[in-house]
This record gives structure tokens, sequence and C-alpha cells, in this order.
């Protein structure tokens, strides 16, 4: 991703070693920075800024005769599930997306910034999947079914739940060229961030170029399911679940979760060899591929529902609480 006008700047697209944590300066094998099942896409255009890129701030936009028509959207992480960020920008005619976490939600204007407190560290970009998992959550080329190996697949093209337009995430030092080239009318008070500058609409004078291209190549994802029978309800199942993939590291999310989830089980499994075993089926489940958009987890009992699952829950589910939600509808 790089500025082209007014000024020349192209993005780091990198996250920096810190001398405080050895783990950030393993590369080996880490995931750029990028959003899963975003489109890709190469795309020249002015920027608008759409402040968190949900309805009401493009019902302030439309006030203020702004359109992101043939632009790209630069959006503030947070108030919203992220997908949405690029779907409503592709819905009202924009040509690409950036996101980037401002600091006043997610950095020094919130708190001490990483590696002196939890907050994100100038350079760090937050990854996650932009698939439009309202309409279907899981493999994107699956709809409705579980992702095995003789399942029926659309083509790429044709899958619903991908971006229309091409998304990249940013870290808000990257961002920090781009919105101060910006120019148009000053932002209202609530749309400004913490970064030391004016906030502006835009369209332009800065303009874009960017261009994302992702590997689509199909891999196996593992789920990892124990199984303990109940001696007085088998048909009864009490699912514990939480997933093993994670973005990078994973030290939060998911591993804090499931270092949890694998104590129980084998306190629950000692239990049983000591001939306390549970009165109703116990199932304990690590699933794959979740960070993406919930396909590990998705479809995985189809075909063997039990006549009543007593309790779903996932250790791990994102702020969303879709699997959550998911177990109360069963």
């Amino acid at each position: 991703m790089e500025l082209i006008a007014p000024t020349q700047f192209k993005a780091s697209l990198r996250e920096d070693s810190l001398k405080e944590d050895a783990s950030s300066s393993v590369r080996d094998n880490l995931l750029p920075p990028y959003n899963a099942f975003s489109v890709d896409g190469e795309v020249e255009g002015e920027l608008v800024f759409v402040n968190y890129g949900i309805p009401e701030d493009y019902e302030i936009l439309e006030r203020n005769g702004i359109s992101v028509k043939g632009k790209i959207a630069i959006a503030k992480y947070g108030k919203s599930w992220r997908g949405i960020k690029p779907k409503l920008a592709g819905e009202k005619g924009a040509i690409g997306t950036i996101i980037y976490s401002d600091p006043a939600d997610d950095g020094y204007g919130a708190g001490d910034a990483y590696p002196k407190g939890p907050f994100k560290h100038e350079s760090g970009v937050q990854r996650g999947s932009v698939m439009d998992m309202p309409t279907y959550p899981g493999d994107v080329l699956t709809p409705g079914v579980g992702a095995t190996k003789d399942a029926k697949r659309l083509a790429i093209d044709k899958a619903p739940t991908i971006t229309k337009i091409p998304v990249l995430p940013i870290s808000h030092r990257d961002a920090l060229p781009l919105l101060t080239a910006m120019g148009g009318a000053v932002v209202p008070p609530e749309w400004r961030g913490a970064l030391p500058i004016t906030y502006h609409f835009g369209p332009g004078p800065a303009r874009v170029r960017l261009k994302v291209k992702f590997n689509w190549e199909m891999i196996t994802a593992y789920n990892v399911i124990a199984k303990l029978e109940g001696s007085k309800y088998p048909d009864e199942w009490v699912i514990r679940g939480n997933h093993h993939d994670g973005w990078n590291h994973g030290a939060n999310d998911p591993l804090s979760g499931q270092i949890t989830l694998m104590a129980e089980a084998k306190a629950v499994g000692e239990l049983a060899k000591a001939g306390q075993g549970p009165l109703r089926t116990i199932i304990y489940a690590a699933w794959d591929v979740e960070e993406p958009g919930l396909i590990g987890s998705t479809g995985s009992f189809r075909g063997g529902s039990p006549s009543k699952i007593k309790v779903v829950f996932d250790a791990g589910a994102d702020r969303m609480g879709n699997h959550k939600q998911k177990g109360n509808r069963l």
C-alpha cells in the first residue's frame, strides 16, 4: 500500500521487533498483517475517512455531501464487526477499504501501549476475518454443510461471503501519513481520534494505491474431539469446546482458554478412571480455523444430533459471542 499523492509514502506493513519481547523477533511462519477472506484486487483512488464505517457514519457523510463511490474508504477498528466495514463501503460504491486501530481506541490514547501496557504498539496491526458472517459462518465455499473432502464447493468468485472489494489492515503508524495528507472539511468532534493531526473527511487529495493478493490454496483443518459416554443419559450431550488456532502466537486468544479446557478434560478423565464417570455424555472439542470465520466449529455435528444438548460453550469465542449464541439456539 502506498500514498502516491499529494506526497509519497510506502507503508511498512510490518510490526516491530521489540527488545522487551523476544517472541516479536520470531518471523518464520508468522502471518503478515491481513484480513482473511478479502477478495484479491489492485485499486487506486482518493481516500475518504468514514470513521468506524458503520451505518450512522455514512448518514453523516451523506449529510455533508460526501460519497465514497470510486474512492478508497479508510475506517477505524471498533464499534462493529470488522466485516461490516468493507461490506458497507462496497455497497456504497467504494473500491477498497483500509482499516486501522486509532490510538484513541487501542493505543496510547486508551492507556499504556505495549510493552508497557496492553494497548497496541504504534506498529501493531489487528488481523482478523472480514467474511460476511451474518450471511453464513464457516467455510466460504460450502454454505450450510461441513467442508468435507467430498462436499460440493462454490467457485471462489461465486462465494457470497468473500468481500466484494479488497481490504487491508494497517497500524496507526502507517495510517498517520495517509490521514495527514487528507483534506476536505474537518470531521465532527466525535469522529476525532488521538493521532496528532486534524482529521478531515476527504475525499483526497490523499490518493492511495492498494494491492492485495492471497493464497487460495485448500488445506486440511483439524478438529480434535474426545467423547466420554454417559452411563445414564448417553443421548444427552454436554459439549465443551475451544478453538486451537490463533493469529500467530495466540497467547490470549485462544491459548488461555485452551489450557483451561485441557485441564478440565484431564480432571474429568481422572474422575472417570476412578469410577466416577458422567451420567451424560461429555464431548471435548478443540476446533481448528476459528479465526478465519468459525470454520472448524460449523457443521461438525451435522447428521449426528443427540436428543438434547445441555451445554454448548466456547471459552475462546470471539467478542461477537457467535458460539454462545449458536449454543443458545440449539
